[in-house]
């Protein structure tokens, strides 16, 4: 199965971006399971690396149950790589802090404003197109979760 995060990984020049950017809108949802970013810490066994690992593995889930802190905290991992132990993913934290910002939370504030913008400068157009259809799909999981 393709996940959104292998697709990212893999794109080398713009005939490949395109054809990615076509199998994630068709594929699965962009969300995928925490264990996907999961990798292995860079010193070998670390109890704070394996400790970030656990807190993202137990984010992700309360993130699509639209959990403010949670997505937060999944944004952040995917963007910083959270000591080494998540791989990061900056189209899909872009993706979450966009969804962060569109969720009417009353916590979003100016921080979460600043961390899209952030998290979203990187990218080019076909990341940016990338990130803005994972977005679209996030929401539709925590719409579903949510029900």
């Amino acid at each position: 199965m393709v996940r959104a995060g292998d697709l990212i990984g893999a794109v080398t020049g713009p005939l490949r971006r395109g054809t990615c950017l076509l199998a994630l809108l068709a594929g699965p949802a962009a969300g995928q399971a925490a264990g996907d970013h999961l990798q292995l810490c860079p010193a070998g066994p670390d109890a704070a690396c394996a400790a970030n690992q656990a807190e993202f593995r137990a984010a992700v889930p309360l993130a699509y149950r639209g959990d403010y802190q949670a997505q937060r905290n999944v944004a952040f991992c995917l963007q910083d790589g959270c000591g080494g132990g998540i791989r990061r993913n900056p189209a899909l934290a872009c993706a979450w802090r966009q969804v962060i910002l569109g969720s009417g939370s009353n916590r979003v504030d100016g921080s979460d404003e600043s961390n899209a913008r952030l998290a979203c400068a990187g990218l080019d157009a076909a990341q940016s197109e990338i990130a803005r259809a994972q977005a679209a799909r996030i929401r539709r999981g925590i719409a579903r979760v949510g029900r």
